[in-house]
């Protein structure tokens, strides 16, 4: 029993092994002033990641991102046309992480496509900035959202 044990414990150890974390985001209120409607988005939300010892971890990707309007009534993100994550520290390239587009019609809330084969690990080491961007026109009223970032950590 012992040794069956032991032999599925080093069979899964040798296949690696892996979890996710779940990050909520914070609402964002995007403020629309009688100047802004119709014009050009700012960047979304930036987020800045101080540098983090990551452990034994040998790599982190991203597994989804959602974004979800917390306005009552529910209000859409039909004033967006597309929505880009990246994320950038200093010595390496910008990356962009994940994407949508086009938004589609009449959602409250939005996944994006996540981009493959970015190992996020060393920008986490690094110290590192995330920022969501997108195109359209503000909205013609404020705006509130919040999300969810779903990592996943390989050992």
């Amino acid at each position: 029993m012992r040794r069956t044990l032991l032999c599925s414990l080093l069979a899964s150890l040798s296949a690696g092994c892996a979890f996710q974390i779940t990050e909520p985001m914070p609402t964002t209120t995007l403020t629309v002033s009688s100047q802004d409607e119709g014009q050009p988005l700012p960047p979304l939300e930036s987020l800045a990641i101080p540098p983090q010892n990551v452990g034994p971890a040998g790599s982190a990707g991203l597994d989804s991102v959602t974004f979800t309007s917390t306005a009552t009534p529910a209000q859409t993100f039909d004033f967006l046309d597309s929505v880009t994550v990246s994320v950038s520290a200093p010595g390496l390239p910008t990356v962009q992480v994940a994407t949508l587009s086009p938004v589609p019609p009449g959602a409250t809330s939005v996944s994006l496509d996540v981009v493959s084969g970015v190992n996020l690990l060393p920008y986490v080491q690094a110290g590192c900035t995330v920022t969501a961007t997108g195109t359209g026109s503000y909205p013609s009223q404020d705006f509130s959202f919040d999300g969810q970032v779903v990592i996943d950590v390989g050992l």
